[in-house]
């Protein structure tokens, strides 16, 4: 009998330890997709401008791009690092949705040249007090969702594109709104896409990603609210196409700080850059 209560015991602390094994496995796996995905939809975001256009021009009535490539991003804020990040690569398009993460586009009225969009997008502005010595002790300025309207005009001299965005996380309560111009140029397995691109902030955009509260006063950081402001986005992606399924891009792209983000205490730079590189398979 006590040999069978001791042979119960063992199986009951087996099962417990297994129990607390799987259940530490579960978190390190939590752990691993939450840090991957905060530190990769920001940087393809950035670059979804770049990537929208990874599937090749067949005549299909869908397209759909899967691929892999890595970014790296000087933001504009003081004594902060390159961030290198990977780039995860999902595009899918048809006559009604057009999606390319973590952009997504339905098309309420779409022709084979002018388009009208309910659009919703994952932007990663902001940053950690961590991310550099100066923020220490400024509270974190989260990444937001943003959701509005978009229009695409299609001709044979360029693509024009306008957006109206606003925060719908709560968290700068900001509005912004793009215009965007660019013209593809074809040299046989070779692409050539110059883009511009001027996009307006609000005042509580600004105030939120690069004002000082007075609870973040220091002697070296003054307190700052922001007011509107206009960036200038000049961009250019170059890509080769060996076939008609595989697709090798470089991108980058510098953004011209508008007047109320370069008169901020936290940023010590006039303009921001990124660099992407990466490869898609076309479906």
């Amino acid at each position: 009998t006590n040999q069978s209560v001791v042979h119960t015991i063992n199986i009951i602390n087996i099962c417990t330890a297994i129990k607390i094994m799987n259940l530490d496995i579960f978190r390190l796996k939590v752990m691993f997709i939450t840090k991957f995905s905060f530190s990769c939809i920001p940087i393809s975001l950035i670059s979804s401008i770049a990537i929208a256009d990874t599937t090749s021009d067949t005549g299909k009535s869908s397209k759909f791009g899967l691929g892999v490539g890595m970014t790296l991003v000087q933001k504009a804020y003081q004594n902060i690092d390159t961030e290198v990040s990977p780039l995860p690569i999902i595009s899918y398009e048809n006559k009604w949705i057009d999606i390319s993460i973590p952009k997504a586009d339905l098309k309420i009225y779409s022709d084979d040249n002018f388009s009208v969009r309910l659009r919703g997008r994952y932007a990663g502005d902001g940053y950690d007090s961590d991310d550099s010595a100066y923020l220490q002790d400024m509270a974190n300025r989260k990444s937001s969702i943003w959701a509005g309207g978009a229009i695409v005009y299609k001709s044979n001299i360029a693509q024009v594109s306008v957006e109206a965005l606003r925060d719908v996380s709560g968290n700068s309560k900001g509005s912004r709104a793009k215009l965007s111009i660019e013209k593809g140029f074809q040299f046989n397995s070779f692409g050539l896409k110059p883009r511009i691109s001027a996009e307006w902030l609000d005042n509580n955009f600004i105030d939120y990603y690069y004002g000082v509260n007075t609870s973040e006063i220091n002697p070296n950081r003054n307190q700052y609210n922001g007011e509107a402001t206009t960036n200038l986005d000049i961009g250019i992606r170059l890509d080769y196409r060996p076939s008609q399924h595989h697709i090798f891009f470089m991108d980058t792209v510098t953004t011209l700080l508008g007047s109320s983000i370069k008169e901020s205490p936290l940023v010590d730079k006039s303009s921001q850059t990124m660099l992407s590189l990466g490869y898609v398979y076309s479906f």
